[in-house]
């Protein structure tokens, strides 16, 4: 990439067109973006595969299985959560850069919005990850549990709600400490972003 622009640096240079500093380009935050950008592919194309594979499960298992009226509701809202997810994941990295294209300054200040905006995704995972597919198993755990006259044990049903509640609190505290992660990368573009602008 830095070949790139003192390509482009030489070809405007001869015309008089700019005056940039090839230096000015941070190459080592160019790797730790590309780094970051892999960890969002994988994360994306992880958590989307994982949703194709419960989408197809749930949705048998709503067409080939009697199910209860509570139950059918919750899978409903699994199958919503399943596409919900992937979509989120796609539109919050749904921002243009282009190294090759646009001007240093406009392309480090797109990948600090997305940068941004991946942290704030991480933060709120409780409202788009966890809390729909908690409505969809507590629809579903009412069938279980009052099944007629039948009421599971208070253990079970404690065990249960404790089990459903470490889950959320591990899930939602991995995500925080990955949004915490991310803003040493979102100071150095800033700090690059200072710089750039202090030599022009």
């Amino acid at each position: 990439m830095k070949e790139h622009f003192q390509n482009i640096y030489e070809s405007f240079k001869v015309k008089n067109f700019i005056d940039f500093n090839i230096s000015d380009f941070n190459e080592d935050i160019g790797k730790k973006l590309k780094q970051f950008d892999r960890v969002l592919l994988f994360r994306d194309l992880r958590e989307s595969i994982v949703a194709f594979v419960l989408f197809i499960l749930i949705l048998l298992q709503l067409i080939l299985t009697d199910n209860g009226i509570n139950t059918t509701i919750g899978n409903i809202i699994l199958l919503f959560a399943c596409i919900l997810i992937p979509l989120v994941l796609y539109l919050s990295r749904k921002i243009r850069f282009d190294a090759i294209t646009m001007p240093t300054t406009e392309y480090m200040g797109s990948r600090r919005k997305l940068l941004i905006r991946q942290k704030r995704l991480l933060n709120s995972a409780f409202f788009w990850y966890m809390l729909p597919i908690d409505l969809g198993w507590m629809f579903i755990a009412l069938d279980q549990e009052w099944d007629g006259a039948a009421i599971l044990p208070m253990t079970r049903m404690v065990t249960q709600l404790l089990l459903y509640v470490a889950i959320n609190v591990i899930v939602v505290w991995l995500n925080l400490k990955a949004a915490k992660s991310i803003q040493p990368y979102i100071d150095e573009v800033d700090a690059f972003l200072e710089e750039h602008q202090s030599a022009l």
